[in-house]
């Protein structure tokens, strides 16, 4: 949380506006990169990206709550009061977040060699793990009913071929 006073208003900001805002950069570089798309596969990738800047804009409002007026410092703390939580306050670059961020560029990179069928499910056993996941259903469970879902929706109904990787 980042408290500012900007002439007579204070404004609050929650950290958690990162996220939305990288989104709707994304979503917008994204949107005018696909103009290099025919028109039939310009449709649907345009409505999620309009869908993700919309839902961006308002998570990004959230964040932000300005206070107008002479607003003393108790009345201020106990405006904000509820809108943290502790775990809000730990630390943006805590050991789960860098290993899920590198488990992440792991994944990214060796992809082509070991596929989706296979890289799908180790990234998501071995990122579960890191983010403390200890129920041994969920573990299982959870990436074969991703990959299951990915196999059906791009193989089987889009009939798009998914990289096999080397492996």
């Amino acid at each position: 949380m980042k408290k500012m006073l900007i002439g007579s208003k204070r404004i609050v900001v929650k950290r958690e506006i990162l996220a939305p805002i990288l989104m709707l950069a994304f979503s917008i570089l994204y949107f005018f990169d696909s103009y290099k798309l025919s028109f039939s596969a310009l449709v649907f990738p345009r409505i999620c990206l309009i869908v993700l800047c919309i839902t961006s804009i308002f998570t990004i409002k959230d964040c932000i709550i300005i206070l107008n007026g002479k607003v003393c410092e108790e009345s201020f703390e106990e405006h904000i009061e509820g809108w943290i939580t502790k775990e809000e306050l730990e630390p943006l670059a805590s050991k789960k977040t860098i290993s899920f961020f590198i488990c992440l560029i792991i994944f990214i990179l060796s992809l082509p060699y070991t596929g989706i069928f296979l890289g799908i499910p180790l990234f998501l056993i071995v990122s579960m793990l890191l983010l403390g996941v200890k129920n041994y259903k969920t573990l299982i469970i959870a990436p074969i009913t991703v990959l299951l879902v990915i196999y059906i929706v791009f193989v089987y109904i889009l009939k798009i071929p998914l990289p096999a990787g080397y492996l």
